[in-house]
């Protein structure tokens, strides 16, 4: 198979000074699934460093690379402009032939410290957020559902901890984007516009029909009522797999706004979901959105919300995996049952 040489250059130091000559493989993984990027490299067990453009010396892993180093992942072909794949933090060194460096961004950032605080009044899981990130020097971005708690308390534990609860117990997408923290619905999350077709830029298409329709979701919401008392309502299609989503710490009217506008919209999707693989060109990120021409089906043309990016390069050359579900136009309006809890 005809593939192009991408060209890798591995940068990490304050100031991305030193450089990882020897590169055997470079794997990155930007899901909704999980909070934050990881960058897995693969190099030889001494690897081979340039610094400051001097004469590059070898020396093993372990001493080159340690815990917390910035490291800087960028890739081209000839003639092309370079693209900036990763930039994070060392997160972890596994010695061994070859030998892996695990990256993270900013979610690496968030693992460190312990935080304590209560808030006894109404308030908004933006400020709460903000207060978390913080401490580590994290910004949190516009894209925040507009949810306020009755009261929220955290008690010894990381920011990290803090966030994957709110991420498991609002069915929120909790991830950085342009190294700022969003938590919202994915289609909330604005992308950059992306034209891929099977006969110009995609070299393979793993899209189809999951269940022959749109996946449906029944959602069971609880919620205390204004006298302190446990209720619920459900939302959703009333025949679709059931979730249930704990918002017991908001007011009922917040939370039919929160779970029609956010918690649906991560859980359905179009009619056609799964995968396409381009090379390293056009740069595709997460929540981006992709219109697809395919000329063999074009039952699969479309516009896809994208919902994982994986960029791999070794030397079989470059291959860009997004994992997409295409945005439905025709959903139909919830629908709301009230019910005493």
């Amino acid at each position: 198979m005809l593939y192009l040489i991408a060209h890798v250059q591995v940068s990490f130091g304050d100031n991305y000074e030193k450089k990882l000559s020897s590169v055997v493989r470079v794997s990155v993984n930007d899901s909704i699934d999980g909070i934050g990027a990881r960058c897995e490299i693969t190099c030889p067990l001494n690897a081979r460093i340039e610094k400051d453009g001097g004469t590059p010396f070898i020396a093993p892993v372990r001493t080159a690379f340690k815990t917390g180093d910035k490291v800087r992942v960028k890739a081209w072909y000839d003639d092309y402009r370079e693209r900036t794949l990763f930039e994070g933090y060392v997160y972890q060194i596994r010695e061994g032939t070859p030998s892996t460096i695990v990256c993270e961004d900013q979610v690496y950032l968030l693992r460190r410290g312990i935080l304590n605080k209560v808030w006894n009044k109404p308030v908004k899981l933006k400020e709460i957020l903000q207060y978390v990130c913080s401490s580590q020097g994290v910004e949190v971005s516009d894209d925040v559902a507009d949810v306020e708690f009755i009261k929220f308390s955290i008690k010894d534990s990381s920011p990290l901890y803090v966030l994957q609860q709110i991420k498991s117990e609002m069915w929120l997408v909790v991830t950085f984007r342009d190294k700022k923290l969003v938590a919202t619905g994915i289609s909330a999350t604005k992308g950059n516009n992306v034209k891929l077709a099977s006969d110009r830029n995609v070299i393979g298409c793993n899209i189809q029909q999951p269940d022959g329709v749109w996946k449906q979701f029944k959602l069971k919401v609880e919620y205390t009522d204004n006298n302190g008392k446990k209720k619920s309502f459900t939302v959703g299609d009333q025949e679709g797999q059931i979730r249930v989503v704990d918002c017991t710490s908001v007011t009922k009217e917040n939370a039919e706004s929160f779970v029609n506008t956010h918690v649906l919209d991560n859980l359905r999707t179009g009619m056609y979901e799964g995968t396409l693989t381009t090379l390293l060109y056009p740069e595709v990120k997460l929540f981006s959105l992709v219109d697809y021409k395919d000329k063999s089906f074009s039952s699969l043309n479309g516009t896809y919300k994208v919902k994982r990016v994986g960029v791999t390069i070794d030397t079989q050359g470059c291959r860009q995996t997004l994992t997409l579900a295409q945005i439905a136009s025709d959903m139909p309006v919830p629908q709301t049952t009230l019910s005493n809890g």
